[in-house]
């Protein structure tokens, strides 16, 4: 599933399938510090938030676990929406990139737990976020992420 996509070499492989590629990580000290800080704030951070709700709403029944609902309900009610406003934040000037002018891991740290909230069908106010929202739908449309969703599908149509 896309959550599995969190290391730097997986998501830097997935640039290079998109047909207008930029670096992943830019040679400029400032451009490559921010990259470095989203993709430590994707793994940490938004993971983390988004992984809760993620765990318990999908994954914990196709272990065989118990989910804990509470704790899912916890993230998307409290610990989700200042992660989500973060992110509407860093957006707010109006770019279509994280950093720069174009695709960077930034960018591919951050997508992967959106398609994870859609999948837990997580009760989003998007209302409150629309920058974020129409990033993330921009993020997830991109041809990098077709094989892994058409992947995420056939699982989830057999589970």
């Amino acid at each position: 599933m896309l959550l599995a996509v969190r290391d730097g070499r997986s998501r830097q492989s997935m640039v290079s399938t998109d047909s207008c590629i930029v670096k992943p990580i830019p040679a400029e000290a400032q451009a490559r510090g921010k990259v470095m800080w989203f993709d430590e704030f994707a793994d940490t951070i938004f993971v983390a938030k988004a992984g809760t709700i993620f765990f318990n709403r999908v994954v914990a029944a196709l272990m065989g676990r118990e989910p804990d609902y509470a704790a899912a309900d916890k993230a998307e009610a409290e610990e989700l929406p200042p992660v989500l406003a973060y992110i509407e934040e860093q957006l707010s000037d109006g770019r279509e990139w994280l950093v720069g002018d174009g695709l960077t891991l930034a960018d591919l740290a951050l997508a992967a737990p959106f398609k994870n909230l859609e999948y837990a069908e997580a009760k989003v106010d998007w209302d409150a976020y629309p920058k974020t929202r129409a990033y993330s739908e921009r993020m997830l449309e991109r041809e990098s992420f077709a094989g892994l969703r058409a992947m995420d599908k056939a699982f989830l149509d057999r589970s």
